[in-house]
Formats: structure tokens, sequence, C-alpha cells
């Protein structure tokens, strides 16, 4: 949401329609007149030269390659890799917008996808299964002292990484799926998935994604528990917009901690975010059904690589986090008794 005046707010809107309607067309940007009139000054923000954009580690959301694309008047391409294939092992093709695809293998990479029965996801029903990457871009393996060598990483090193064909692979634990034009979704992780009492799989990142997009969350955790028929999720809100929320329900606190636990802001900030998941197409039994809000002791983000909540790139430590917010996850679920 622009900060400004009804006309610039109205000028931004109409600015973005354009570059919605260009980007169904292939096209990248709002177009000359809006470039001149509002976006020049925002694209001024990274210099106004650039001329290409890349996202990786996480998905990224239709809409905000939507936005991007249009503010900065160039295209933005989803890539994927691993730590352990020395980085980008695909990336999209920058004259295609379809998203929710990382496109096709780089020229040095093989890419297989094995089957995974237990979750369904087989390469006879739709060319899906777990992605393997290959070649010579993939690392020997974890390393491992040899004055003090350790079983948990010697056995690692013998579950990740596979030759088939005489060529290394790393096997992703990514859900992947190729379609008629060659290109890769990332559609699962095998290591998020949830099975509920009644059988059914919820995609935990599927459900974090949805949810980063409510202007309430800055970080989300989903998480399941055996035996429950749903996810819960816990969320680091942002704090600007969680203060600004309790004054419109007239009460008005700088203190976020507080906020956090305040019947009246916890019930609204559920509601958005439940609207926010089904905004975003989740069906019923993806939907989280309760909530909890977290800080640091400090009100910032709960989670970080600083507090060893999340990884060096940012991705969430779910058995940490688990173990550390038990009496949330626990609190969580009594609601729904």
């Amino acid at each position: 949401k622009i900060q400004g005046s009804a006309v610039k707010e109205f000028l931004f809107s109409q600015a973005l329609a354009s570059g919605k309607s260009r980007f169904e067309k292939q096209q990248f940007g709002c177009g000359p007149f809006w470039d001149a009139i509002v976006m020049k000054k925002i694209q001024a923000l990274v210099g106004g030269r650039v001329k290409y954009m890349a996202s990786g580690s996480a998905p990224l959301s239709a809409e905000i390659q939507i936005f991007i694309q249009s503010c900065f008047n160039c295209p933005c391409r989803q890539g994927y890799g691993c730590t352990e294939t020395t980085g980008g092992s695909a990336i999209a093709v920058t004259e295609d917008n379809t998203t929710a695809q990382v496109g096709p293998p780089t020229s040095v990479t093989y890419l297989r996808l094995r089957d995974w029965e237990e979750g369904n996801y087989l390469f006879k029903n739709g060319q899906r299964g777990e992605i393997l990457l290959g070649g010579p871009s993939v690392c020997s393996g974890y390393f491992i002292d040899p004055k003090n060598p350790d079983d948990s990483i010697i056995k690692k090193n013998q579950q990740d990484f596979v030759t088939i064909d005489n060529v290394r692979y790393f096997c992703t634990g990514d859900i992947g799926e190729i379609d008629a034009l060659g290109r890769i979704k990332v559609i699962d992780r095998k290591k998020d998935l949830f099975k509920g009492a009644t059988g059914e799989y919820v995609a935990l990142s599927k459900v974090e994604a949805a949810l980063k997009l409510s202007k309430y969350c800055e970080i989300p955790c989903v998480l399941g528990r055996i035996g429950e028929s749903s996810v819960i999720a816990l969320i680091s809100p942002a704090v600007p917009e969680l203060i600004a929320l309790a004054k419109s329900l007239q009460e008005p606190s700088e203190d976020a901690l507080e906020l956090c636990t305040k019947p009246a802001i916890v019930k609204a900030l559920s509601e958005a975010l439940t609207q926010q998941c089904k905004k975003a197409g989740l069906i019923a039994f993806e939907i989280p059904k309760a909530f909890r809000f977290v800080l640091a002791s400090d009100a910032t983000p709960a989670w970080s690589p600083d507090n060893d909540f999340l990884t060096s790139t940012m991705k969430l430590k779910r058995p940490v986090i688990a173990k550390a917010f038990k009496n949330e996850i626990d609190a969580a679920y009594a609601s729904l008794k």
C-alpha cells in the first residue's frame, strides 16, 4: 500500500493494473507512460538500470513476481538449486512470464524424478517425484573429519547421495513436477508434509507461502502434530502492522509482546490470516485451525539465524522451533478441543 495522497495511491494502483495486463501478455514493466510518472522514482532506489532480477531460496508468489516486474521494468525469474549442488541448478527462461516454475535444468545439471510412494508422488502419475540433481556441480558429500568421524554424517552421505548410470546425484527432498515444456515446478517437500488423522497431506511450506502474503505476517511457521486432524501456525507478526491493528480496535499500545496475547488482537489477526489462506486458494484441511503470535523478548522477529531458529539461508529449523515453542503449540491445540 502506497503512503501518500489519494491521487498518488490512485496513480500507483493504475500503474500496477497496467503492469499486470502487460505481464499476462508476456511483457514486463508498466509501459513508458507509467514508468515516467510513477515507477521511475522506485527504479531509482536500485540505481535505475536493473535489467534482470532473480529469486531463489523460497517460492516466489505470482503476486510478488508481477509486482516486482511492474515496479522495476525488468523480468524477474525464479531459480532453483541447493548448497550441495553449488547453487543454481535450474532457472526460468527470461522470455517466459509463467509463474510457479523454475525453468529447465542448467546445461551442467542432470535432473531425475524418483518415485516417493508414501506421498503418492509417482512419475507415472503426471511426471512427479523427488527431485534428484546430478552432474559435475554436485559436491563430494558432507565433510567427515578423518580423525573423529561422525557416524551421523557418514549415514547422511549414504542417504543423500546416490550414483545412477555413473552420474552422482544429490537427493534434494523436494517434490517436483515436469510440465509439457520441460519446466520444473517444485510442488512439495518430503520433510515438510503433515499427514492428518484423516490421511490427507498438508504441505507446510505451501501454507507458509500463503501466510507470508499477509501484511500482518513477518515469518510464519506451520506445524502439525501426530494424531491431530489439523495444522496450527506460529506467527512472528509484523510489529508496525500489529500496533496499527491494535489502535484500530481501540486497544492502543506500543508493547508488541503484550499485543501478541490480547484476545481481541489474536482473534482479529487469526481471522485476517485465515482469510488470506482462503484467498490464496488453500482448501479447508490445509488452513491452520489455530494461531499463536510470538516475538523475541526485544520485540524483534522470534526466529533468526542469530538465535539459531533459522538457517543462514533463512529457512526454518522446524524441529528446533517445535521444541522451543512447545507451550505455545500445546496451547494452540488445546484451544481446538
